[in-house]
């Protein structure tokens, strides 16, 4: 699978916090306790997936999830990239650097997500997606929602409200106009579903169609 192979072949380093991300963490009450993938039943390709998503968002997006919450904005979310192809005894991976420059959108972190795979990880790779199940997509969930709680909600929206839907219930015409710019990060999915007197609860909903 192209994009599983993409985001799969990064190479895993082992990493520590640095100041002055270890003082930001402790200030949020958040926990970054070493998960035990040998007691989770995970496989290796599944392990590798979640440690490769801890290192890039616990690094790229963790230190930035205060000033989301509190602006309640992402336009100060963007990562500066340097790829390139390295060879090794684990095979051709890829090797990143970042940083964090202050001018820019969400949709360009948005779109490093989109690179590595993960906006469409349960959707079929004939549409760009990684083709991964509802294990991978949890992974990647939580690792998201460990850096930023409101970054995770709007993963969920896009990858599962929104894709996964799309996947499941939409035609063909909709799947090919929609999906491969909906997992590259181009577009940003929602899930049109709310009213001023039921919130998003969607069984109190009055609005209906009639044909």
């Amino acid at each position: 699978m192209a994009t599983a192979t993409r985001l799969l072949g990064w190479r895993v380093a082992s990493w520590r916090l640095r100041p002055p991300l270890a003082g930001f963490v402790s200030q949020r009450a958040h926990s970054l306790l070493p998960v035990d993938d040998a007691i989770n039943g995970l496989s290796e390709e599944q392990r590798q997936l979640r440690q490769t998503m801890a290192k890039f968002l616990q690094e790229h997006l963790a230190p930035k999830a205060q000033e989301i919450d509190r602006s309640n904005e992402f336009k100060n979310l963007r990562v500066s990239w340097e790829v390139r192809a390295v060879g090794g005894s684990q095979g051709v991976g890829l090797s990143c650097t970042a940083a964090w420059k202050s001018s820019h959108s969400f949709l360009e972190f948005w779109k490093q997500l989109g690179n590595l795979g993960v906006l469409g990880i349960t959707a079929p790779v004939q549409y760009g997606g990684s083709g991964l199940g509802y294990l991978e997509h949890v992974l990647v969930m939580e690792e998201i929602s460990r850096a930023s709680g409101a970054v995770g909600l709007s993963y969920g929206a896009h990858s599962n409200l929104c894709i996964n839907q799309l996947v499941r219930n939409g035609n063909e015409a909709q799947k090919e106009k929609y999906l491969p710019k909906l997992i590259s990060g181009e577009y940003i999915g929602a899930l049109a579903m709310s009213e001023p007197n039921a919130g998003s609860d969607v069984v109190s909903m009055k609005l209906k169609a009639e044909k």
